[in-house]
């Protein structure tokens, strides 16, 4: 009986991690991307949403923090008329922060995005949309 009960276990074992593994998003497997979008509700550099998500680690903090210190730098510095969205949409921690800067000066916006994609989109698990759609707002 126990003979025929392991072989039979190990092949309900295998069968659902190979439907696990089939059925994982492609999203997860990117560690870092800059993703440049049109929407046409919005106009040019006018949005952008920072992206910080997991693949089981938990989310890049390190980047995390450094987009918040990015964030208090310009709004002491340059006093932006923007609006900042935090989501958290995961259970490791992730969140999408969407900024419209369609009020911001447009010097000050595109130097803002500038730092971003120097500083912030070059770091794994983070995805840098511009033009992009805050997908998670609630």
């Amino acid at each position: 009986m126990k003979t025929l009960l392991i072989p039979i276990a190990l092949g309900a074992l295998v069968a659902a991690q190979s439907c696990r593994i089939a059925s994982a998003p492609a999203s997860n497997v990117a560690t870092s991307s800059l993703v440049a979008t049109s929407d046409a509700t919005t106009s040019a550099d006018t949005s952008l949403v920072v992206s910080f998500f997991s693949i089981g680690t938990g989310i890049n903090t390190q980047a995390a923090e450094q987009l918040d210190a990015l964030i208090t730098r310009y709004e002491s510095k340059h006093q932006p008329k923007w609006t900042v969205g935090r989501y958290r949409w995961g259970r490791e921690g992730e969140i999408d922060y969407c900024f419209d800067l369609a009020t911001t000066k447009a010097d000050v916006a595109k130097l803002f995005i500038q730092d971003v994609k120097m500083s912030i989109a070059t770091q794994e698990r983070v995805n840098v949309g511009i033009n992009a759609a805050c997908t998670r707002r609630r």
